[in-house]
């Protein structure tokens, strides 16, 4: 200002005027701030807010395939359980020696001594032809 012309005048009014441009000026910087927090702030909420329905949406698909896995293996279960009674019942059938030879003498058409085995066709089965 040394060189131009125009002066300030410093008076009460002057001052007055810079003091509420100041106060001014600093309200906007404390609402710009406040602005920028509250929009960080948001954001945070709002990322917070999809990470926990991402992982609620991704644990439902997961516990859907689990029961899903759980409905099979129960089934699979149950077959392999009858299965095995089955098999139990074969094998405690195996033990018992008159099951065992009538099985030989039907299966392989063995026969005791002096016994005749005559072999006829069922004739309860219907043919189709």
């Amino acid at each position: 200002m040394k060189d131009s012309k125009i002066s300030v005048i410093d008076n009460p009014y002057y001052q007055k005027q810079m003091a509420q441009r100041k106060a001014h000026d600093n309200y906007l910087k404390e609402y710009r701030s406040y602005l920028l927090f509250r929009n960080v702030l948001g954001l945070i909420v709002l990322f917070v807010v999809l990470g926990a329905v991402f992982a609620t949406a991704t644990n439902s698909l997961k516990t859907n395939s689990y029961r899903e896995r759980q409905t099979q293996a129960s089934a699979k279960l149950k077959k392999v359980t009858a299965e095995n009674k089955q098999l139990n019942l074969q094998v405690a059938q195996l033990n018992d020696n008159d099951y065992v030879q009538k099985l030989i003498r039907k299966k392989y058409l063995y026969s005791k001594n002096n016994e005749i085995i005559f072999s006829l066709k069922d004739i309860t089965k219907k043919t189709s032809e």
